[in-house]
């Protein structure tokens, strides 16, 4: 068996809005369909890896962007972090997809989703921020396959996309216009959608939409995608693999798989927590991805608590990663997560968008009614020796000749980033590796 190690990550959102009342008058399904769909593009895999400075690929500076994105990551994460057992999903992918809707809000409705989403005040930059981050990810070298999707559902003579709305998606976020029949054949879209899901994701999710989340007052369905697959720079071993105990938060112990390797990795700890920093292959002219991996000293709930908090500072922190040698032991791991999050993002501050009442996306359609029904979001993630598969969906030198030792053989924290602009494509946590 090779031990090269393929990783893989995809990541899905979806966004429904409805109209609760008329709507304004539409041009025809031909005149909408003009616009080509979002289809992912993917690069092949090579071989060869180049090392990467574990010293430097941190110190990246961040856009203003990936900024905007991570700390709509940790704030989201801070919400979600009350519910029990693992947790997995798409920060970029969130934000984007959000990001493309507050181009069509205005007043009140869009003053909340900036602030919920962190974005600045100068929504030219914001846009364009957000389509050179896009096409950065998918601008990637030989040595991974990195891709993003968009596309705009619309329902056929009934919803007018504002030409200037259209045109910014098109042009920032290559996001086609795909007309749909909600209102006449809902269960039909949705399995068309479901399908153009499964295909941008490998069939990996099949069945994102579940029947009865599109009816027939859904107007307007957003999709993004971002598609990941990659190797280990420094691979792991699978002749190394042993089954040993994981420290559950109750105390008790479990079994699994862990990978162990010895590698000089950038590094950091402090009393309360380990961080270490897995570079994915990357080439010399792109510093590519990276997964770092955040495991409380305590293996307790109250030192996971503790870390959990202060997520931001330690998202901060892995600036400072030295790179050190470390004995490596990960347990081999598989995360599935599905989320509503109209409520958690209402919790935020994002109230009026959700509000057919208040919503106000004037600047999206003619439409007075529209307002967000649902967001739905999808993950799953596998990481073993023979690669790493994820798939989110929404409608991460030793001193004295001794090496450093970190054992992730109770709950941790994770995250796969952008190493070039710093941006969390991937945030999740192990309570429990599932094999």
């Amino acid at each position: 068996m090779s031990n090269q190690k393929s990783t893989s990550f995809l990541s899905w959102f979806m966004l429904l809005t409805f109209s609760l009342s008329g709507c304004a008058d539409s041009p025809s399904e031909e005149d909408l369909s003009n616009a080509t769909g979002g289809e992912a593009q993917t690069v092949a895999p090579s071989t060869p890896k180049v090392p990467i400075d574990a010293n430097t690929v941190s110190k990246i500076p961040q856009t203003a962007t990936s900024q905007a994105v991570n700390a709509f990551a940790t704030s989201l994460y801070a919400q979600l972090k009350t519910q029990a057992g693992n947790l997995f999903l798409s920060p970029y992918s969130l934000s984007s997809a959000l990001t493309m809707i507050y181009a069509g809000a205005r007043g009140n409705t869009k003053e909340e989703m900036a602030k919920v989403l962190h974005l600045g005040t100068n929504e030219t930059a914001i846009h364009n921020g957000f389509g050179e981050l896009e096409r950065s990810l998918s601008a990637n070298p030989a040595t991974y396959q990195l891709s993003v999707a968009n596309a705009i559902w619309v329902q056929k003579r009934k919803v007018f996309l504002a030409a200037e709305f259209a045109e910014l998606l098109q042009d920032a976020y290559q996001a086609g216009v795909k007309t749909a029949d909600f209102e006449n054949s809902a269960e039909v879209e949705r399995t068309r959608i479901n399908r153009w899901v499964a295909k941008q994701t490998a069939q990996k999710i099949q069945e994102l939409l579940t029947p009865g989340l599109l009816t027939p007052q859904t107007q307007l369905v957003l999709t993004n995608a971002i598609y990941f697959k990659g190797q280990w720079q420094w691979p792991f071993n699978p002749e190394d693999t042993r089954e040993l105990p994981f420290i559950k938060l109750d105390g008790s112990q479990i079994k699994v798989p862990t990978m162990y390797q010895k590698e000089k990795f950038a590094y950091l700890e402090d009393d309360q927590v380990q961080m270490i920093e897995l570079p994915y292959q990357s080439s010399a002219s792109s510093p590519g991805l990276s997964m770092v991996i955040l495991l409380p000293t305590q293996t307790d709930g109250v030192g996971l608590s503790k870390l959990e908090e202060k997520l931001a500072d330690y998202l901060r922190a892995s600036s400072d990663l030295k790179s050190q040698e470390v004995s490596v032991y990960l347990p081999k791991f598989k995360v599935a997560a599905t989320f509503q999050l109209k409520e958690i993002l209402q919790q935020l501050g994002m109230q009026e968008a959700f509000d057919p009442g208040t919503a106000d996306f004037s600047g999206m359609t003619e439409n007075k009614a529209l307002a967000i029904s649902a967001v739905v979001h999808q993950a799953f993630v596998e990481v073993n020796e023979e690669g790493t598969e994820a798939a989110a969906a929404t409608a991460v030198v030793g001193s004295r000749g001794r090496s450093l030792v970190f054992r992730a053989d109770h709950p941790f924290v994770f995250w796969i980033k952008d190493n070039a602009s710093g941006t969390l494509l991937f945030l999740g946590r192990v309570m429990t590796p599932q094999n």
